[in-house]
């Protein structure tokens, strides 16, 4: 099954709901309706395209409003996360549990200690903690150990330009050497924020939020 089905039907409820056209739903989105629908193998003029390389932070941001949820709803529904991503609960019993329900409680957990874990904007640090958990003398050597382009790292570094959901594999490769989860140092770099977990300001339920972008019923 092609990933983020989930978010795709979740645009086209909505459309529905509301009474508005798909096209321009799509639109409000950040898309046009054959490029949204090339992401998902659906007829469409437009070439195909993965959703995680355009999903940026544009597109995430209108998505949310277009559906009235937080980011992390909409980043859940894209299925950016697996649970290899979540380093510091695989040990845990509910990692092998066959519930739902605490599965939803103990990832809603590890999002909410990420975003109480001020490192959002800390890229300079998790960049030079690279260097030293690869026991690398500079940038430079960490790269050639990590098999990430140096440049990319470098650019990561000072923000210049931040990294995208595009970038996903290489981050995931950073967070395995310095033997964190995955979305703590997505938050380091800024690919998600503090916002993703908060409408108008006010901080969500993380797992009720987890549970609603679970519930979409892919037709």
């Amino acid at each position: 099954m092609l990933k983020g089905l989930r978010l795709y039907q979740a645009i086209i409820d909505r459309s529905d709901l509301l009474s508005v056209p798909f096209a321009i739903a799509c639109n409000q989105c950040g898309f046009t309706a054959d490029s949204l629908a090339s992401c998902f193998g659906d007829v469409s003029r437009s070439k195909p395209h993965v959703l995680l390389d355009v999903l940026d932070r544009k597109r995430i941001d209108k998505i949310a409003a277009f559906l009235g949820c937080s980011g992390f709803r909409v980043l859940q529904m894209a299925d950016v996360f697996c649970w290899a991503d979540y380093c510091l609960i695989q040990s845990s019993d509910v990692f092998k549990s066959s519930s739902c329900a605490q599965d939803s409680r103990e990832t809603a957990d590890y999002f909410a200690s990420v975003t109480k874990s001020n490192v959002a904007g800390s890229a300079e640090f998790i960049i030079d903690e690279l260097i030293a958990a690869t026991w690398s003398t500079d940038l430079k050597e960490a790269a050639e150990k990590t098999k990430i382009p140096f440049l990319k790292l470098r650019s990561w570094r000072v923000g210049k330009p931040m990294p995208t959901l595009k970038d996903l594999e290489a981050i995931r490769i950073l967070a395995k050497h310095l033997d964190m989860g995955t979305p703590l140092v997505m938050m380091s770099l800024g690919v998600i924020t503090a916002n993703d977990f908060m409408i108008d300001g006010i901080t969500v339920d993380i797992e009720a939020e987890l549970n609603h972008a679970l519930d979409v019923e892919i037709m």
